[in-house]
Order: C-alpha cells, then sequence, then structure tokens
C-alpha cells in the first residue's frame, strides 16, 4: 500500500512537471545556427559538418545563451565552457 501511494505521488508530479515544460526548440541545425563567432575548430575532416565546437565562457552566460547552449547539448553536440573553474566558488 505504501509503495503504491509514493509511485501515485510520483505520477502525479510527472503530469505537473510535463504540463508546466516548456522544451527548446531544436529546428536549427548547428552548422546553420547563428553562433558561428563562438565556435572553436576542432577538426579537418572532409565534408563533416562537425569541425567546429560551440565555446562559450562561463562568466558571460546570460539567459540567451544559456538557452543557445542547451540546443547544442540537447543535440549531444560537444560543448566546451571555458573559465568554469575561476567562476565556481571556492575554486580558481
Amino acid at each position: 500500500m505504501l509503495l503504491e501511494n509514493h509511485a501515485t505521488e510520483f505520477l502525479k508530479n510527472l503530469e505537473k512537471i510535463n504540463k508546466t515544460y516548456e522544451p527548446i526548440h531544436t529546428s536549427e541545425t548547428s552548422h546553420h545556427c547563428s553562433c558561428r563567432s563562438r565556435k572553436r575548430k576542432a577538426a579537418s575532416r572532409d565534408e563533416a559538418q562537425d569541425n567546429y565546437l560551440y565555446c562559450l565562457s562561463a562568466g558571460d552566460i546570460q539567459c540567451e545563451d544559456f538557452q543557445h547552449f542547451q540546443r547544442h547539448w540537447i543535440k549531444r553536440e560537444p560543448v566546451i565552457v571555458s573559465n568554469s573553474l575561476e567562476d565556481a566558488t571556492g575554486l580558481g
């Protein structure tokens, strides 16, 4: 009975989250996205579309930068976040 109550409560919480969740639109492809100035060359493979990696500084992350970061991350693309140790509490 107790386990059943936990499962029911868990499902209710999932439904609440699902109703309020706004997915990020990933319709733009990474090689056509607006972040050309924030890409670093990582490879030189002929006819490859993933020779460049999205790169941003941890200190410069604003709301729109974070959403752009999420677009790349959701598509399982490698992302470079520089200066992350310097911006972490107690590190650097």
